[in-house]
């Protein structure tokens, strides 16, 4: 599966190996191509990805492989917090898992701290009664 990490590494398809992400539309091609444009567009400062992909698609296109060069075109430009949040998951993997931590932890806390609210809103309500 695409998701699946390396032992403490990131996705392997952030890595640029064999596993494959989704596409904008569909599933990526089986192709390496495909798989190394991913790698080097994501990698890359959201200033190149433009100029890049347009690169990497032409290149595919002229060496015969219509699918990747059209797979290669449809990856979208990642907005800047998305680009931070996946050089991050490049480069500090303990970092996201850290992140993913805290994460839990404070949806832990925001459904505890509605819980309470409920509970204080509704014996606000009945002493009112």
């Amino acid at each position: 599966m695409w998701l699946e990490r390396a032992p403490g590494g990131p996705p392997a398809w952030l890595a640029g190996s064999s596993g494959r992400p989704p596409g904008h539309y569909g599933e990526v091609s089986d192709t390496d191509v495909v798989a190394d444009a991913v790698g080097e567009l994501y990698g890359a400062a959201p200033h190149e990805f433009i100029s890049r992909r347009a690169t990497l698609a032409a290149r595919a296109r002229s060496a015969g492989d219509q699918r990747a060069a059209r797979q290669i075109t449809a990856l979208r430009k990642p907005t800047q917090s998305a680009w931070v949040v996946n050089q991050l998951a490049r480069t500090a993997t303990d970092a996201v898992t850290r992140l993913t931590e805290l994460g839990a932890e404070l949806r832990g806390v925001q459904d505890e701290k509605t819980r309470l609210e409920d509970q204080w809103l509704q014996a606000a309500e009945h002493s009112t009664t």
